[in-house]
């Protein structure tokens, strides 16, 4: 499933080469190469059926673009869940020429799709986002899978977050306490234990 900059969604373009055997699927476009950011050339976004299991027993998004994961100059969008144990089950990834709301909204919407063709139901109602502080990725979740959602910041990026701000505190002392602080709160199993601990700090 892809779509183009004429705001047209594709489900079986003539490009596309969709071997069974492999479930992989190619797709090649010609990217007009300018410096127009504000118009989208393209976005498509791939998953399999086993993959789209995953999304079906968590209640759990992960959604972020990664820099180390590159095609054709254009970053990956990984979407995916994590169990118990911490390891990360990936259940879609994208690539768009922006990282625009209307980006999120294509990918969570191909998620949704085919869960629904596949006739596979997520548990939308407790459906949590896990992600950065970028709003187009957060007000996109609410819209696709409507409102009353957690979303919670990734804590590699609260913690990224801190340390930029130590320098605030005058006392270098101070700043290997205040990182202690910082991940003994991140051990809190539930909200109201982290808001215990968290008068401590107010």
């Amino acid at each position: 499933m892809y779509e183009t900059g004429d705001d047209h969604l594709h489900q079986e373009p003539k490009s596309t080469d969709i071997n069974e055997q492999s479930k992989e699927t190619e797709y090649e476009d010609e990217i007009d190469d300018d410096n127009d950011d504000d118009v989208n050339k393209f976005r498509f976004s791939v998953t399999t059926k086993i993959s789209l299991f995953n999304a079906t027993i968590s209640n759990k998004i992960h959604a972020d673009a990664t820099y180390k994961l590159i095609w054709q100059e254009f970053p990956c969008f990984i979407i995916g869940t994590t169990d118990m144990i911490k390891q990360f089950h990936p259940y879609g990834f994208a690539v768009c020429s922006n990282e625009k709301e209307k980006d999120f909204e294509f990918i969570f919407n191909c998620i949704r799709d085919g869960l629904h063709y596949l006739n596979l139901q997520m548990n939308e109602q407790k459906l949590a986002l896990i992600a950065d502080v970028a709003e187009a990725i957060s007000n996109e979740f609410l819209k696709v899978f409507e409102k009353h959602h957690s979303i919670v910041m990734c804590w590699a990026h609260i913690r990224k977050r801190v340390e930029k701000k130590l320098y605030l505190a005058e006392d270098k002392n101070l700043h290997t306490e205040i990182m202690d602080d910082i991940d003994t709160l991140q051990l809190s199993k539930n909200k109201k234990t982290f808001e215990i601990a968290m008068q401590d700090y107010s």
